[in-house]
């Protein structure tokens, strides 16, 4: 989940207020406002989006993030608001959706004093997140009646979403027994339900797999015990989530964020105990809210790949980028340092992750392999996987951030347009050209990889002999 400007945050609580006192639903009344689509520039045209449409068919996708969880609608049926729903998700031919729960997203508010932020922009005023200030998230659970102890507890806000998602799971398929519905959702737990999806959509079978992840673990206070510690991971594993990221948008006990107050600051050591308990569980590591220091500390050392679920490349915007957060996306090193073990980067179409518009989109695309690419880097990834065997291809997946209070260019139904916008990318200043391969790669072969070599009873052999054409 990413950033609502203030005046949306402003509309979100004044709705709020409108909503309690009518009744009203208020993902009804709000979600238009923060999750939306623009017409993007600079885009492929239709006849060369129809052209792309049988290679898109034959595409196995993967997307690594949507807060889709945190909206009342029904995901069962395809909705004018929002990015997803499951008749968007098979128009948009995705096999597999991470559905991201988000439990807290404090306001941005001015630096206390004290307050560390290196990437800080003297042009604007300064401003981080503190875990002390509004919370639209909690906001919006009241706003939409969730159940009352979603109100104020975040661990029962995130396991609330999660068994929403179960139920959702099972009315599809049995509305698909039916006949009442022509595809439906199946939860992702371990690598055989992965291989089930895969198996049964080669077969024809409309079926799209859906992984929980969570966004923050907020809830773990600072004097936790290591047995408290493992017992919050395993109440997660329980749930059925699959993908952990310590930190969201702020700084907890866990870690550092890379937007909270103190940006300098990396994991705790109860967010190294955090990682190891959650890895002994077979759960992938998302580091994509993390400090730096946050980042490169939950990378190393790891038994297996980590990953970005969402982000942009603070590189790229420094260069500036229209509507580019410095702030809130990776430095280089930081990227290196996910790549490193052997994970992927899912880079988002949102203005604050890349930029507005097509060109910055897929230019951002284009700059990711390129610091993929560098001499050093190249041969330091050359060590590890042996001359001949590296390809920064191999590290680069989609991460939309879908309904996290995002404008995007298009929603998961029209995900052809992006796949056209690489294949015609006329390479800017590296030349680089997006070749057939390197988009199934892209699309989700590589995030195929990590799911599926990461998952309870996965291996890297698995993943090599499912994630295939």
């Amino acid at each position: 989940m990413d950033k609502p400007t203030g005046a949306k945050l402003r509309a979100l609580a004044a709705l709020a207020v409108v909503a309690l006192a009518s009744g009203a639903c208020g993902d009804r009344l709000v979600e238009p406002l923060v999750n939306n689509v623009y017409r993007g520039k600079n885009g492929p045209d239709r006849q060369t989006v129809k052209s792309y449409a049988e290679f898109h068919k034959s595409l196995l996708i993967i997307d690594l993030h949507a807060d889709s969880l945190l909206w009342n609608r029904s995901l069962l049926f395809h909705s004018k608001a929002g990015h997803v729903d499951l008749p968007r998700l098979v128009a948009g031919n995705v096999a597999v959706q991470v559905f991201a729960v988000a439990t807290k997203t404090p306001s941005a508010t001015n630096a206390p004093v004290g307050a560390r932020l290196p990437h800080h922009n003297p042009k604007k005023q300064r401003k981080c997140r503190r875990a002390d200030t509004l919370n639209p998230t909690g906001l919006l659970n009241a706003v939409q009646f969730r159940p009352f102890p979603t109100w104020s507890d975040l661990e029962e806000r995130a396991l609330n979403q999660a068994r929403r998602l179960r139920r959702l799971a099972k009315q599809s398929k049995l509305d698909f027994k039916a006949g009442r519905a022509t595809a439906y959702l199946k939860v992702i737990e371990t690598f055989k339900d992965l291989e089930s999806v895969l198996r049964k959509r080669r077969a024809g079978i409309k079926v799209v797999g859906a992984l929980l992840a969570v966004e923050g673990v907020h809830w773990i206070p600072k004097d936790a015990t290591t047995a408290q510690v493992k017992a919050a991971v395993g109440r997660l594993y329980t749930a059925g989530f699959r993908m952990v990221a310590p930190t969201h948008r702020f700084q907890n006990s866990l870690g550092a964020s890379s937007e909270g107050c103190d940006q300098v600051a990396g994991l705790t050591s109860l967010g190294v105990e955090f990682l190891r308990a959650a890895e002994a569980g077979n759960m992938i590591v998302d580091l994509a809210h993390g400090s730096d220091k946050t980042i490169k500390d939950g990378a190393l050392p790891r038994t297996g790949p980590a990953v970005f679920s969402h982000t942009g490349i603070r590189d790229w915007c420094a260069i500036g980028k229209d509507r580019c957060s410095i702030e809130r996306n990776p430095s280089n090193a930081a990227i290196q340092a996910v790549v490193g073990t052997g994970g992927v980067v899912g880079v988002g179409y949102w203005p604050d992750a890349v930029g507005r518009h097509w060109d910055n989109i897929v230019g951002a695309f284009a700059h990711l392999h390129g610091i993929l690419s560098r001499p050093a880097f190249k041969k330091k990834m050359q060590r590890l996987k042996g001359k001949g065997v590296y390809d920064p291809f191999d590290h680069i997946a989609l991460g939309s951030d879908f309904d996290g209070t995002v404008r995007v260019p298009v929603d998961t139904s029209r995900l052809i347009e992006l796949i056209a916008a690489l294949a015609t990318y006329k390479g800017g200043d590296s030349g680089l050209k997006f070749s057939k391969t390197a988009i199934r790669k892209i699309a989700g072969l590589n995030a195929c990889r990590v799911l599926a070599s990461r998952l309870p009873r996965g291996s890297p052999q698995k993943a090599k002999e499912l994630c295939t054409p």
